[in-house]
């Protein structure tokens, strides 16, 4: 009778385990810095995600072919072959998973926004593993929403329930505010055009131009200061950007 009892609790916690494994993000790593990888491996495995890690293109393409990923990243100076040139391969096989790609040579800007190689988000390297798994869980929420809450730092965002938290004091923002800075948060150290947040964040029919956009970044940033919190949002050369460390 105890045999029976113990074989069906062992059952039924393989069957809850892998479940368990199968609900977390797996992540597709190509990394050939083996120290690097090692250290950003152990801290995205402590966050509850599935890595597979391999240092060349050539199994990296492999793999991305063969089997279903949440997220690739990919470091863009792989001795076997170039970024642009792996991206386009892994596209044109009609893969369309999002694709974060490492590099301590090509400029965000250029690379996030060449039509031929687009990627999902860049990261300059050298980095912490910290900021990269921010990147990261970013990329994922906002493909996939495994998370209703964004966290960032101690700003804490409810998607669902529409309402923010900076520490333990809830600010009261406005339905269009909610939307600018949840997609700011979202997409953190990213430089947005004013009209291109429009576009992306507002309907086409919304009725909001840029100078509405000016009045709601200035109207978040009072609520901070009312708060004496930092803004983390910042307008350098005509773009905003949020900041993971303001």
């Amino acid at each position: 009778m105890h045999y029976c009892q113990d074989r069906a609790s062992i059952q039924w916690f393989n069957l809850w385990a892998v479940d368990w494994v199968n609900s977390m993000p797996k992540i597709l790593f190509l990394e050939d810095d083996k120290r690097f990888a090692g250290c950003v491996i152990e801290r995205l495995s402590g966050e509850h995600h599935q890595i597979e890690h391999v240092d060349s293109a050539q199994d990296g393409a492999y793999r991305a072919e063969h089997f279903n990923y949440d997220l690739l990243v990919l470091d863009c100076d792989l001795p076997d072959e170039s970024a642009p040139k792996l991206f386009k391969r892994i596209r044109n096989s009609g893969n369309k998973t999002p694709i974060l790609m490492l590099s301590g040579s090509l400029s965000t800007s250029s690379m996030v926004a060449d039509g031929d190689c687009c990627a999902d988000d860049i990261v300059e390297t050298p980095c912490q593993p910290e900021e990269l798994s921010i990147r990261i869980r970013a990329i994922l929420r906002r493909e996939h929403r495994f998370e209703n809450i964004i966290q960032s730092g101690d700003i804490r965002i409810d998607v669902m329930a529409k309402t923010m938290l900076i520490g333990k004091q809830e600010v009261n923002l406005t339905a269009d505010e909610f939307s600018l800075f949840e997609f700011m948060v979202n997409h953190p150290e990213i430089r947005f055009t004013a009209k291109t947040l429009i576009d992306k964040v507002f309907d086409h029919d919304s009725g909001i131009f840029e100078r509405d956009l000016t009045v709601h970044f200035c109207n978040i940033r009072t609520k901070f200061s009312e708060l004496g919190r930092v803004f983390p949002i910042s307008f350098n050369d005509g773009e905003y950007v949020f900041s993971i460390h303001p």
